[in-house]
């Protein structure tokens, strides 16, 4: 994957970071706080789409979300990541001293922003998948999540 370096939205820079932090200090609790806060806001300018709102940030919305966006109603939405940011930062921790290319790379691959209703995000707590994927999952499926709990969504 080729990354615009002088991209001004800051990618890059948190990638950077997270990787200096993994190369030069020690992983500890509070390190890996700070890598993973760079990767979810690396993974908040992944897509091409810029805005203020849910929606121009996101590359998919489940189909009660995008109900709720034509009848004018924003409440009650939540942009998440269809991978969970915990899992993207554990793929970068798994990288063994990376470039911050590499964890473009990781983090690039790995996210998919989707706008969904607080009512789906709620069925993914009660599935117990607030924040990680299905214990069957096959490491390919990005949206293994929302099909186990039969959340419906589409590209944007």
């Amino acid at each position: 994957m080729v990354f615009d370096v002088s991209s001004p939205d800051g990618f890059l820079g948190h990638c950077k970071v997270a990787a200096l932090i993994i190369n030069e200090l020690p992983l500890n609790p509070h390190t890996k706080h700070h890598i993973r806060s760079a990767v979810r806001e690396a993974s908040l300018k992944v897509t091409k789409f810029k805005g203020t709102n849910k929606f121009s940030r996101a590359t998919h919305a489940s189909i009660l979300a995008l109900d709720k966006r034509s009848n004018k109603s924003s409440e009650d939405l939540i942009l998440e990541h269809a991978v969970p940011v915990s899992l993207i930062n554990e793929k970068v921790l798994a990288l063994t001293k990376p470039t911050e290319l590499d964890v473009a790379n990781i983090i690039y691959e790995w996210t998919v922003l989707t706008v969904i209703t607080k009512l789906e995000h709620d069925v993914l707590k009660n599935k117990g998948l607030p924040n990680r994927m299905p214990l069957n999952w096959d490491n390919i499926d990005k949206f293994a999540r929302y099909k186990f709990c039969d959340i419906q969504f589409m590209e944007l």
